[in-house]
């Protein structure tokens, strides 16, 4: 079959009746601007035929975008020069947008962008230059995997501490109330007494809930028994309305009802969810049934939830079995501080107008009973409570981790360059035959994105073993950790720290490339000729700014790790070296004194006879832990405000096993019991502040008691290692009428912990078997556990201190490798006119040696204004300390000088006559 002679056929073949139309609402506007007469009709025509061939080329999708952006660019034309309306548009005069971006105009690379065929085109070519190159795919995998799983695992832990609201019901209303009364420190100082929640319910306005629990909960183990082994747990006692306070509904159960709480020995009992599945297989029929808790039958009323871990939030480091109902009554009260209060506040009040409230109940009640101590306010919003004390640290790590990043950004970006060189032909011959910059930019940048792709699939996995391990180390006293993981939050996070790194080293290369005359690359391909020095510059800019990075980095580390040495060099006044500690709980069948007097006798009889043990003591606070203090006072003395001490509860062998020396005066002895006279030791500090020359033989006041002091003993540091010790007292533990229902068993041994435990642990069970034998922990451990949150943001700013000098070095490394083989000729050329080997390898190390240091001024610059971030970090140490700037900077030039040296002397190998023949 013939065609038809007399049809029209337009330059794409088609028949004129095929032609698609374009949009008819571009075309309208097209031919009102262009006006009547020839002009319009002409142009209309050359739009047309563009139109259909951008259809052929990039199919009707793009297309119809095109038209609608050529109708644009009129319109911005005509609106610039209205008056010129005679004349079609310069864009049209010079033959039609289509032939402009066949010749490599710019204005539909967007466009194309948008067509699948397009992309699909990109992709597969980005795909094809990524294999092509394995040592590049493997370089950038591994270097973007380890900075963006750093950077995840940060993130991870920054979600529950400081992004994601807390795990109670609108937890922006939930406030801690913290008693300020008193100087002593510790949690008695703010802790606040039963009668001032009763007081504080009673006549405030502000809150639409207030409760609480028993602070020194740990101090009070419990024993599960009935079937199965013997178990220690772990309860809080709580006021019966905290769970609903907190906006915490039970998984299954209820909660507990106010009559419920008629003594600290309640009848009924919450399970927590771990212990809940761990004990009892996660069985729902536990609810209605009887456990043994200390001997007595509890109910079991409900399980908590499993996103609501009462130690994580509250406790960290620390585990909670159960909840029970904690009394609220006269009989709580008289043991002074001894709860936490949290508040929810009502919808119309603020922070503000609560503590105001709050100010105004408090001024009332001691007006109304002067005497009355133990009574006082503070209100801070729960998540800054929780938070807010490791704010500064983790501010630190998420900015550290930036930093890395953007090293690991500068390194890739500095070996695309390199690699961006060898291309040039490539990219030249592209470009002549047609390919627009945009287009060239576009493919390298989808290729640095694919290479992104790649380490974030390998970030990925190491943030989710970083995750696990931070949330199973036990020895972080940080809260919420226990709930690090990797979610879909944390996923999508990775890949938009892979997308941007992508575009980050993606675009600087692309740009330099393209921007290279085709004719210049052409001949310096053909030449073996240097990229240039726009390209060396840019490359070792690139160099200083990784040096200048991981110089802040380092020196923010190093000012850590010497905090951490002070830190750990402190003297806290006691030897915990060979020091283990056993948690004894009272038999419930023993009944008074004597009889638990003897058991304890019994217990340290047969524990000291064991092989090892040279010394075992008693004590209810072990040192580190809660801290109880006491309002103390001189009998005959007027105190103008309330001084409080640390107690401790010790038996005569304490002061001796912990090797805590006496300045004067006598230890406890198996004569201070309950038929003498009360008796006290106390330490320098108290001794100095009570008394004017010796405190031997003078009297302190406790409460209704007065005791008189036999002994003065050197500090102790209670609290922590960075804080002062305080006023401490310790008191016979032999005259109590009433012993506290559990003491640490303190035992030092030669032998190592692996072999002392199980001997000990068959010594308790051999003297009752009822007895738990599993709570022990040795006091080096307590110590290590309390500077944990120091040493866990030491540990991450360490790790990436040293990817950054590793990353530093590489691109140090990288660098120089690629100069040495660029300048190859003129290094063979220099050689042949008679230069030494050695001063070719001394001025290599020596301009990177220089490249170095001006990173290294440059970092310690920038750590001026930053010092801020570790300032309250730091302990003993100033932000600027010059050992530790020298030390960095000592540390970088050395790396860059190492890393140098091995091109250096690869280019002093260089065979001149070789070298010249291939130029």
């Amino acid at each position: 079959m013939s065609r038809d002679p007399g049809r029209r056929r337009l330059p794409s073949g088609r028949p004129a009746s095929d032609v698609p139309r374009p949009p008819r609402l571009s075309e309208a506007v097209v031919s009102l601007l262009l006006g009547g007469g020839e002009t319009r009709h002409v142009a209309l025509g050359d739009l047309r035929e563009d139109y259909v061939r951008q259809v052929d080329l990039r199919g009707a999708f793009a297309a119809r975008w095109w038209y609608r952006l050529e109708a644009l660019d009129l319109c911005l034309q005509m609106a610039w020069n209205p008056f010129r309306t005679a004349d079609p548009p310069a864009s049209l005069r010079r033959g039609g947008a289509a032939d402009r971006q066949l010749e490599g105009a710019t204005t539909m690379d967007w466009i194309e962008a948008l067509s699948p065929r397009g992309l699909g085109h990109d992709l597969r070519s980005a795909l094809r230059a990524v294999r092509r190159d394995p040592k590049l795919l493997a370089f950038a995998t591994v270097i973007t995997g380890v900075g963006i799983g750093a950077t995840t695992a940060v993130f991870s832990v920054l979600q529950p501490l400081l992004i994601e609201p807390l795990p109670f019901e609108e937890p922006e209303r939930l406030v801690w109330i913290a008693n300020v009364d008193g100087d002593g420190g510790g949690l008695s100082s703010v802790t606040s007494r039963t009668g001032n929640l009763r007081d504080f319910r009673a006549m405030t306005d502000s809150f639409d809930g207030l409760s609480g629990w028993f602070a020194f909960f740990e101090r009070s183990p419990h024993t599960l028994s009935g079937d199965g082994e013997p178990e220690t747990l772990i309860g809080v006692d709580v006021a019966h309305d905290l769970l609903a306070v907190l906006g915490v509904d039970p998984v299954i159960g209820r909660h507990f009802r106010p009559d419920e709480a008629r003594s600290p020995d309640g009848d009924v009992v919450i399970l927590s969810h771990d212990f809940w599945e761990r004990r009892f297989g996660g069985d729902e029929g536990i609810v209605g049934r009887t456990v043994t808790i200390d001997d007595r039958p509890q109910v079991v009323v409900g399980v908590l939830p499993a996103e609501f871990d009462f130690s994580s939030v509250f406790t960290p480091n620390t585990r909670v079995d159960f909840l029970c109902p904690f009394p609220i009554d006269d009989s709580t009260d008289a043991w002074g501080n001894t709860l936490h209060i949290v508040g929810r506040l009502a919808d119309d009040a603020t922070v503000e107008s609560a503590q105001a409230d709050l100010d105004r109940v408090v001024a009332a009640l001691a007006e109304a009973d002067p005497r009355r101590w133990g009574l006082g306010g503070e209100i801070t919003p729960l998540r800054e409570r929780i938070s807010g004390p490791y704010r500064p640290a983790l501010v630190l790590l998420a900015a550290s981790a930036a930093v890395m990043m953007l090293i690991v950004c500068a390194n890739l970006a500095n070996y695309l360059l390199a690699r961006g060189a060898r291309r040039v032909p490539e990219i030249s011959l592209r470009s002549t035959l047609g390919a627009s910059r945009g287009r060239i930019v576009r493919q390298l940048v989808l290729e640095s994105l694919l290479l992104a792709l790649c380490g974030s699939l390998l970030g990925g996995v190491l943030a989710a073993v970083a995750t696990r391990w931070i949330a199973q180390t036990s020895a972080i006293s940080i809260p919420m950790l226990s709930s690090v993981s990797v979610n879909g939050t944390t996923l999508v996070f990775c890949l938009f720290v892979a997308a941007l790194v992508g575009l980050l080293v993606g675009v600087a290369p692309a740009s330099h490339l393209v921007g290279r005359r085709p004719a210049l690359a052409a001949h310096a391909s053909v030449r073996g000729a240097s990229s240039g020095r726009s390209a060396r510059g840019l490359r070792e800019t690139l160099v200083v700014a990784e040096v200048a990075l991981a110089c802040v980095l380092l020196v923010f580390g190093g000012l850590l790790l010497e905090s951490f040495q002070r830190v750990s060099r402190t003297d806290l006044g006691f030897d915990a070296e060979g020091v283990v500690a056993w948690r004894i709980r009272t038999p419930a069948r023993l009944q008074g004194a004597d009889d638990v007097e003897s058991f304890h006798r019994e217990l340290i009889e047969a524990v000291a006879s064991s092989p090892g043990v040279s010394s075992v003591a008693l004590t209810d606070d072990l040192p580190l832990g809660g801290n109880r203090s006491w309002g103390i006072a001189v009998p005959g003395v007027v105190q103008d405000e309330p001084i409080n001490a640390f107690v401790h509860l010790v038996d005569a062998a304490y002061l001796d096993t912990l090797e805590i020396p006496l300045a004067e005066g006598r230890p406890f002895t198996a004569g201070d019991d309950r038929e003498s006279a009360p008796v006290a030791i106390v330490n320098q500090s108290l001794a100095s502040r009570l008394y004017d020359g010796s405190a031997l033989g003078r009297e302190l006041r406790f409460g209704h008691g007065v005791f008189e002091v036999v002994g003065v003993a050197a500090d102790v540091l209670h609290q922590s290692a960075e804080q002062e010790s305080g006023l401490q007292v310790y008191l016979p533990l032999s005259q109590l009428a009433e012993p506290p229902g559990q003491v640490e068993m303190v035992v030092r041994s030669t032998l190592p912990p692996s072999s002392l435990v199980p001997q000990v642990r068959a010594t308790i069970v051999s003297v009752d078997p009822t007895l738990p034998s599993d709570e022990h922990q040795t006091l080096a451990s307590r110590i290590d556990r309390a500077s944990s949150p120091r040493r866990f943001t030491l540990t991450l700013l360490a790790a990436f201190a040293a990817i950054a000098v590793l990353l530093a070095s590489l691109g140090i490394y990288g660098v120089l490798s690629h100069s040495v083989i660029e300048r190859s000729r003129e290094i063979g050329i220099r050689m042949a006119l008679g230069e030494a080997r050695r001063r070719v390898v001394a001025r290599l190390v020596l301009r990177t040696a220089l490249l170095a240091l001006v990173g290294v001024l440059l970092g310690a610059a920038a750590t001026v204004p930053l010092s801020r971030l570790v300032s309250n970090l730091l302990f003993g140490i100033h932000s600027s300390d010059p050992g530790v700037l020298a030390t960095t900077a000592a540390i970088l030039v050395l790396v860059a000088v190492v890393a140098a040296l091995f091109p250096a002397l690869r280019a002093a190998r260089t065979d001149c006559a070789v070298v010249l023949r291939r130029t």
